[in-house]
């Protein structure tokens, strides 16, 4: 594991960004692919080696909307960084019927 850098938190936010003479900040620490600043204070690998699994996450049975995760009603896909993450098929449909739906609207 790399060594935590020193300080707080606030610390080592306001030590990424930079303030100009009429006050607006701006973001020199990390930038994601979609252009947004990125701020960690521990990372989930961190978290899961220091014993502070995400384990009620994967304790839940259903997802917020009542759906059962179970083997038929659940992706799971992996993030760059190695994360395994659940998705509900059924909210994922229905947000997509949405996605399709207002697309449709928003050319007539």
């Amino acid at each position: 594991m790399p060594p935590k850098p020193a300080g707080s938190p606030l610390e080592l936010f306001l030590a990424r960004i930079e303030i100009d003479p009429f006050g607006c900040w701006y973001w020199t620490g990390h930038i994601d692919n979609k252009g947004y600043g990125r701020f960690f204070v521990n990372t989930n690998r961190q978290n899961c080696r220091a014993g502070e699994t995400g384990i009620h996450n994967t304790l839940k049975t259903h997802c917020p909307q009542g759906h059962p995760y179970n083997r038929a009603n659940t992706y799971v896909y992996h993030t760059q960084d190695g994360r395994a993450l659940r998705q509900c098929r059924v909210c994922h449909a229905e947000g997509e019927r949405k996605r399709r739906l207002l697309c449709a609207l928003s050319k007539v």
